[in-house]
């Protein structure tokens, strides 16, 4: 089961790289592996080239349990996810380039399209902290209980998932959105969806 996983992991890190959504080793991946577990991609490894022996196996501590790499330094808010979210069982952290874009000028994804209505409306961005820090984590820990994507500010985004698939859409969709967002501003501003249309959408996708 566990080889299967990290199959999977190498799988989604490359479909991840080969769409532009991660560059160089930075973002990172992570899979829930049993209570208290994770598997976690290494600190230095390129999605597009990586193997499953960059790939380590840590507790919510970093404490690494398997692996000969060490795991990425962003565990923190990967572990918080994981916490928050009994239903997560993957976490995507990207620094794709337009939804990084967002993140950078400090402004939340306006719910223009029902793609993002079936995030709930908006997505939500976090207060500045640096990188490798508790500080991070306790910047995404309200938000991801409520989001499944967030944007880090000045550092790119979070997507979490009840499967690797399930992440990885919702990662490839937060990046469309900020594109199309920035492309509309260029054309002439932004229309966002009302409360009512939003609810709307949210109904027609649970039914």
């Amino acid at each position: 089961m566990e080889e299967e996983i990290r199959q999977e992991m190498v799988k989604y890190c490359k479909l991840l790289y080969d769409r532009k959504l991660a560059v160089s080793s930075d973002g990172n991946l992570s899979a829930r592996a049993g209570e208290g577990q994770i598997l976690i991609t290494s600190d230095s490894c390129c999605f597009g080239t990586i193997g499953e022996n960059d790939i380590s196996k840590i507790d919510f501590l970093g404490n690494i349990l398997q692996g000969n790499t060490l795991p990425s330094m962003e565990f923190r808010i990967h572990v918080e996810a994981y916490k928050r979210r009994r239903n997560v069982h993957a976490v995507i952290h990207t620094h794709s380039p337009y939804a990084t874009a967002f993140s950078a000028i400090g402004e939340e994804l306006e719910p223009i399209l029902s793609e993002l209505a079936v995030f709930g409306g908006a997505i939500p961005k976090t207060w500045y902290a640096p990188p490798h820090t508790e500080e991070l984590a306790h910047a995404v820990s309200s938000l991801v209980e409520n989001h499944d994507a967030i944007l880090l500010r000045n550092h790119g985004a979070l997507v979490v998932g009840r499967s690797m698939k399930d992440a990885f859409l919702t990662a490839e969709r937060l990046e469309f959105v900020a594109q199309v967002a920035s492309i509309a501003r260029q054309m002439g501003g932004l229309r966002k969806l009302s409360r009512e249309q939003i609810a709307r959408v949210q109904a027609i996708f649970r039914a």
